[in-house]
Parts: structure tokens; sequence; C-alpha cells
């Protein structure tokens, strides 16, 4: 009798210990469960969650899936098309931006997940100029820019819905948003700008001619030129390429005249090469060649890509073309 007794008592005092763990084990669920719902900081809470405007951002691999858990942002961010949230991280003196003033800015835009869809650190770390009007960025940052100074920075959270209106592209969703960082660097009046612009155009100018001019004298070539662009050749060919071709086959190498270095080329093979889609320069010069013939263009920056950097050409770059021409069509 007494060992049944012992038994019993063992038996409860173990019943009693296992819910006394089942209940803190839920404890601890329910716990767990609170603390996923806690609201991201907003940008002033936790100033990481915002780009840094004078840093480049770094490219993501790939988005998430739209299922993943979303990224630290500001608790207003938007969830409705046109609301529009405007973080402003400086707040300098000086004239505000206005419609019809040129904004000498930094930009880089990504997704929610920070993917970078756009910068202007690529185009030489040099900020890029945007008039600011109506329809620039749909409209939608306008109201945030009519704040900013020169040196000011901001973050713009724009829905996705607003941008696209219904037509989302595949590297962000519906109902979610794209980050605009903006670093403003200056802000002149349109007259102001276009002024300063044709004074840099014509310094340009006079400096793409002086160097081709020596680049020939160097190498004792003989060209000519058509409407800015010069051209070399070196041998006749049959047929001349008419004014209607469209496209035309060349064997050629593409560099810089101030580098002398290759950046394209159809590695020895004739490549076929729509005429409208190349630089002007190109445009203006290839019709002076024959089918069968040799020769070079050498187009000055203004007729080329311009002060702009084009994947590793450099801004202001004079291009030389130097190829053989097969047939055109």
């Amino acid at each position: 009798m007494k060992t049944q007794f012992h038994f019993c008592y063992c038996l409860l005092l173990v019943l009693f210990i296992g819910l006394t763990a089942c209940n803190q084990t839920t404890e601890d669920t329910t716990d767990n469960q609170k603390s996923t719902n806690i609201q991201a900081p907003t940008a002033q809470q936790n100033p990481a969650s915002a780009t840094a405007p004078n840093q480049k951002t770094p490219s993501k691999a790939a988005n998430k899936p739209a299922s993943a858990n979303r990224p630290a942002m500001p608790a207003n961010t938007p969830a409705k098309k046109d609301q529009v949230v405007f973080v402003k991280h400086t707040n300098e003196d000086g004239p505000k931006a206005k419609i019809g003033d040129f904004l000498l800015m930094h930009l880089v835009y990504t997704t929610a997940f920070d993917s970078v869809i756009y910068s202007t650190y690529k185009n030489n770390d040099n900020p890029t100029p945007f008039r600011m009007e109506s329809k620039l960025f749909k409209g939608l940052l306008n109201n945030g820019l009519r704040e900013m100074a020169a040196g000011d920075s901001a973050t713009f959270y724009v829905p996705t819905d607003s941008l696209y209106d219904g037509n989302i592209p595949r590297f962000t969703t519906s109902n979610s948003f794209i980050k605009y960082t903006i670093a403003l660097k200056k802000i002149q009046s349109s007259e102001d700008y276009l002024q300063q612009e044709r004074k840099l155009a014509k310094e340009q100018y006079e400096i793409d001619d002086a160097l081709i001019e020596a680049y020939l004298k160097k190498y004792k070539l003989k060209a000519e030129k058509v409407n800015g662009a010069y051209y070399v050749i070196e041998k006749s060919g049959k047929i001349k390429i008419p004014k209607k071709a469209e496209k035309v086959n060349l064997n050629y190498t593409l560099q810089t005249l101030e580098l002398e270095k290759v950046f394209e080329s159809s590695n020895g093979e004739m490549k076929k090469m729509p005429i409208k889609s190349q630089v002007r320069g190109f445009q203006e010069a290839i019709y002076k060649f024959h089918q069968g013939g040799k020769g070079k263009i050498i187009i000055p920056s203004r007729l080329g890509y311009g002060k702009n950097k084009r994947k590793t050409i450099p801004g202001n770059s004079i291009l030389i073309y130097d190829f053989e021409v097969g047939s055109f069509e």
C-alpha cells in the first residue's frame, strides 16, 4: 500500500512539472509573436534607414520577394497612391527651388530594399542638372523640392502605383515604394544655366579642335570635315554609301584620342551597325565612305557623348572610329 502511494505521488509530480513547462513555452511564444509586431522606427529615430546622400549607394544582387519582411522605413511610408513621404535631412539657408530653375544634384533612386535603379554617382561622380518643371518625376517630388535650398539633402518615398500607373516593372511590386535620395548642390535660373553651358561648350569646342589638329599633324593624316566631324579616307571603295542606307557592316575599333585605348571592337569581324543609333558625328561622316573602303572618323566630344561618361569612356572624350566598310542596306 505504501509503495502504491509513493508511485501515485511521483506520477502527479511529473504531470505538474510538465504542465508548468508547457505553460512557460506558450508565454514565450506569445512574447515572440508580440515582438515581431513592433512598428519600424522612423527615419529620425533610425538615421541608418535613410540612404546617405553624399555617398554611393551599393547595389543589391536582387530584390527580395514581396513576401519577405519589409525593411526599416519611416512609420508613415506611403501606402496609398499619390501619398509621398518627404524626409529632409538638412535645413540650409538660401533661395528655395522653384519651377523653371535648373537643379544641380546627386540623385539615387532604389527599390524598397535598396536595389539601385539609377544613380548619378556613376557619371564620374559629377552632379547632374535637372530642370524643375511640373512633369519632372511626374511632379511627385515638387512639393518637397520647393522646400530645399542648395546644400540640402532629403529622401522621398514614392508609391510605385503613383509612378507606374499600374504598369509595375519587374524589379518592384504594387503597394510598395521607390526611394529617391537627393543631395542638392546648386540652384540656377534657366538664363544663368544656359549662359554657363554655352560658355563651357565654346571652351570645349576649342579644346577638342586643337587636340584633333595636333593628332592629325602627329600621324600625318589628311582629313576632311563635315558638319564638325573629321574623316580620313585611307582606301577608296567601289560603291558610295547612299543617304538612304540605314545599316552598314563595319570591321572596326573605337578608341578615344586622349587615351588611345580601345573601348569597343567588332573583334576582327564585320558587324552590322544601325546608322541612326550611333553618335551624331558618326552619322554625319559615314556617308562619305564607300563599300570596300577603309578609314577613320574623328568625332569631337560635342558630336559624341558630350560631357557625360558612357560606360568606361570618360566625359568630354574625342572618339576615333577606325574601320573597314563592308556591305550596307
